[in-house]
């Protein structure tokens, strides 16, 4: 992590003297595009992020479109950008992520593993905290979102019910809290996937948030065959599991009875996993690790009982009051 930076004590902020390059991107949620930041942008700090990607549980392998995915999504949903309310702003988003994505000021694509982040959070205690705001990860594959975003904004294709991204959903006026493994909105992410794959419709099949055409990283945008090649992928994931839960950590939901309340969850051995059990061990703070069970040693055999000790002894001494007893009969016998 790079910092270069100054702290306003009037504006209560931190001033970049960092320049942005002229090449880095932000989302623009007006024009739903990514864009170059052009010349003369400052930052406060600047951190190179490198992933380690592995395949999503329904076997598409990650890759940058994932991570520009989720970043451009929450740019675009935590901004309104007309005067009345806005299909693809929610102000919930907007609580949570508006403040954030403000402080991003440029993204650089550096290879096909690597991104550079510039933004403006300093925590002046720990440089690991400071680079941390950088880092953004997906936990599921641009077109898990896109289709429950698709229901958000159209409806449900197959049931017609309105869909919301918060639990105050009756408040948007809308029917239903957005629910990855709800069997009945599982149908309308399903017909939404098989209506936005066959169609190749705009703005769905290839999300504007993977689109980098115009860019100086247009040739990160995903082909045709690769998109087709996802949404086939979810489709499938949903006919074998009845659920749109994809996602790349090291277990899946294999199964799952919302009557009678049970859940099934595999272990995930795709060979591109990008962590062993050893270094999995090493994200857990110590205190927090499950340590392997020792195996105690055998017990030692029981003592005999006391009555049966005394019985051998009591034995002991009577043969040897007997023996005694014979030789000096014998002695007498002699004499």
């Amino acid at each position: 992590v790079e910092k270069d930076c100054w702290f306003n004590r009037t504006a209560g902020v931190w001033i970049g003297r960092m320049d942005v390059h002229s090449d880095a991107i932000i989302y623009n949620h007006t024009t739903h595009s990514w864009q170059t930041v052009g010349t003369g942008q400052k930052a406060c700090v600047k951190v190179i992020v490198n992933y380690k990607f592995g395949n999503w549980h329904h076997g598409i392998p990650m890759d940058m479109s994932d991570v520009l995915a989720s970043i451009g999504f929450y740019w675009d949903w935590a901004y309104n950008d007309t005067e009345t309310f806005d299909v693809g702003y929610h102000p919930y988003i907007e609580d949570y992520y508006a403040d954030t994505m403000a402080m991003i000021k440029g993204i650089r694509i550096l290879n096909e593993t690597a991104m550079e982040v510039y933004h403006d959070y300093v925590f002046i205690i720990d440089d690991n905290v400071t680079a941390a705001f950088g880092v953004f990860w997906p936990t599921v594959p641009w077109e898990v979102r896109t289709v429950m975003e698709y229901c958000v904004v159209n409806g449900g294709p197959a049931t017609g019910k309105t869909y919301d991204w918060s639990e105050d959903y009756s408040a948007f006026g809308r029917e239903e809290w957005v629910d990855m493994i709800n069997p009945m909105h599982v149908l309308d992410f399903e017909r939404a996937a098989e209506m936005i794959n066959s169609t190749q419709a705009t703005g769905w099949f290839m999300p504007s948030y993977v689109v980098l055409t115009g860019t100086p990283y247009a040739g990160y945008t995903p082909s045709t065959d690769d998109c087709i090649a996802r949404w086939e992928a979810l489709m499938d994931w949903i006919d074998e599991y009845g659920h749109i839960c994809v996602s790349n950590g090291p277990y899946y939901m294999e199964e799952w009875d919302p009557v009678k309340r049970y859940m099934v969850m595999k272990a995930f051995r795709d060979p591109t996993y990008p962590f062993t059990p050893d270094e999995m061990a090493t994200m857990v703070p110590e205190d927090y690790r499950v340590q392997p069970a020792k195996v105690a040693p055998p017990p030692p055999p029981p003592p005999p009982p006391r009555r049966l000790l005394w019985v051998g002894v009591g034995v002991g001494v009577a043969v040897v009051i007997i023996i005694a007893a014979a030789a000096s009969f014998m002695l007498r016998k002699r004499g």
